[in-house]
């Protein structure tokens, strides 16, 4: 295997060793993986591109339409992951869990899925107003989420994500107001 040497800006490096003495991996392991997972989303964003392109240019709207949602998506579906929709618990994190609980998002808002579904505004790299969908978690790989999150919750949203995945476990019961016991 050949050999690449890079630098890395000092905050790089050391959330780069944290990493390491957390999952008791070898940092030159964790950056690999890093790379191929960034050439293979890259790679498959431009094969997505491609094909919305090809679509267009033969006015094939149905394919178009196909291709866009897929590149949607893969760029947005994601949702908002690493401590901020979804709490993963600290035993995982320390034992090195390669999975975590994301929660999609849909850009379909619907005021009659409220207050079920908590709605957000786009900022930060949200580009339209989505609603985060809490009856549909899902556990990916941490590796896919290379780019950090979309964004950051304010408290008050994720205390309403919080009361919805209460009310679904059973824990108590939503109303216009939140939750209830």
């Amino acid at each position: 295997m050949p050999l690449v040497s890079i630098r890395l800006p000092d905050d790089v490096e050391s959330r780069l060793n944290a990493e390491a003495e957390r999952t008791q991996g070898p940092k030159s392991e964790i950056a690999r993986d890093a790379i191929i997972d960034y050439l293979r989303r890259v790679e498959r964003g431009r094969f997505l591109a491609e094909i919305a392109r090809a679509a267009r240019d033969r006015g094939d709207d149905e394919a178009l339409e196909t291709a866009t949602e897929a590149l949607r998506l893969d760029n947005e579906s994601l949702a908002i992951a690493e401590g901020n929709a979804v709490r993963q618990p600290d035993f995982l994190i320390a034992q090195g869990d390669p999975t975590i609980v994301v929660l999609p998002l849909t850009t379909q808002v619907r005021a009659s899925k409220e207050p079920l579904h908590v709605t957000i505004a786009p900022r930060e790299r949200l580009r339209q107003t989505c609603q985060v969908m809490p009856e549909q978690p899902r556990t990916l790989d941490r590796r896919r989420l290379v780019d950090g999150p979309l964004l950051r919750l304010t408290g008050d949203e994720m205390a309403r994500v919080e009361r919805s995945l209460n009310a679904l476990l059973g824990f108590g019961q939503l109303d216009d107001g939140g939750l209830r016991s």
